[in-house]
């Protein structure tokens, strides 16, 4: 049975956050401590100066939400298959979700996007796919070699993890992570109204769980 306590992080959203041993071997690597300088809200801190929390700690609450929900459905869903295997792997993705963001997030991104769009009215310009960071977090798992080797180790193929958060082999939960109203969303909501001091983006989750002693600061 996997232990989803193996390490406890506290939060100042979620109060305490556990996470698996494969979870805290993720984190543990350079590609992913690289979230600690990425701005979750980009240049949002010049007028909201509490509000500049990182990818990283929002990654850590994307993951505890995705095992909540799974969790509440697993307890009132018989008939749903949510075996330790698959509840793994949909934490994954929801810590793994944003691995692929560049410096400034989502402004640094729309600059590419803008800068790529420009160069196609070029004479003789070639057709360049845009790289969002969905498809540069898929690359990442495929080419990283820290962070290959940490699944790999425990069993976990890195493009099923990819998979879930870019939606190409979609299935029923897949929404959890990608949808409307997710686990990204939800932290999102509840992690800048914290941090920016304003009250909008109350989500009710339900009972925090008891505070305890972490094993880490987030």
């Amino acid at each position: 049975m996997t232990d989803f306590n193996s390490l406890r992080i506290s939060d100042p959203v979620h109060d305490t956050v556990g996470v698996s041993e494969v979870e805290v071997a993720v984190i543990d690597t350079r590609t992913f401590q690289r979230l600690r300088n990425i701005k979750q809200l980009g240049l949002a801190n010049l007028v909201f100066p509490g509000a500049d929390y990182s990818r990283l700690s929002h990654c850590i609450g994307v993951c505890h939400i995705t095992g909540r929900i799974l969790g509440a459905l697993a307890a009132n869903t018989p008939n749903l298959d949510l075996g330790p295997q698959k509840i793994q792997a949909y934490r994954l993705a929801g810590l793994l979700h944003d691995i692929g963001h560049y410096p400034f997030s989502h402004a640094m991104e729309d600059a590419i996007q803008n800068y790529r769009g420009d160069a196609l009215l070029e004479p003789d310009a070639q057709p360049i796919n845009t790289i969002n960071h969905e498809m540069v977090g898929k690359r990442i798992l495929e080419y990283d070699p820290e962070i290959t080797e940490v699944l790999r180790t425990f069993d976990i193929e890195p493009n099923s993890i990819s998979a879930i958060f870019n939606r190409s082999q979609p299935d029923t939960l897949t929404n959890l992570i990608s949808s409307d109203l997710d686990a990204d969303r939800i932290d999102y909501l509840l992690r800048t109204a914290y941090f920016s001091g304003l009250p909008y983006g109350g989500v009710d989750l339900g009972p925090k769980p008891n505070k305890s002693v972490a094993g880490r600061i987030g």
